[in-house]
């Protein structure tokens, strides 16, 4: 039935959407390792439909977040950033579940942030 339930302390996996100016991502991280994602936008505001694998790689070290790193189907690198926030599951502050990757590490200002989609 294409039902996934999330359970306690996997929170990071799910559905995440994020846009820009211009048109907007929608990718689904699966507990089985799939990865699938539709992206809409330019040169023509065409969506493309991107299926593949992904892997959340453990840092060096502790100064360093973890990676996600989504393959696709075709071997193109979609996705090679770090995961520097999720919002915690039983935060009372935040109103929605937010997910934040950065393009070089810790210490860099640049980050794309996703909210989370319920299915």
């Amino acid at each position: 039935m294409d039902i996934e339930v999330v359970r306690d302390g996997e929170e990071h996996l799910g559905n995440w959407a994020g846009n820009w100016p211009k048109g907007w991502i929608f990718f689904r991280l699966h507990r089985d390792g799939i990865f699938s994602a539709k992206i809409a936008g330019p040169p023509h505001g065409d969506t493309i439909q991107v299926n593949g694998s992904y892997d959340i790689v453990a840092g060096n070290n502790t100064a360093y977040y973890p990676r996600l790193i989504a393959v696709g189907d075709k071997k193109d690198t979609l996705f090679n950033y770090f995961i520097a926030y999720i919002t915690p599951y039983d935060t009372k502050v935040e109103k929605v579940d937010k997910l934040v990757l950065s393009p070089t590490g810790i210490y860099d200002t640049v980050s794309y942030t996703f909210y989370c989609v319920k299915p």
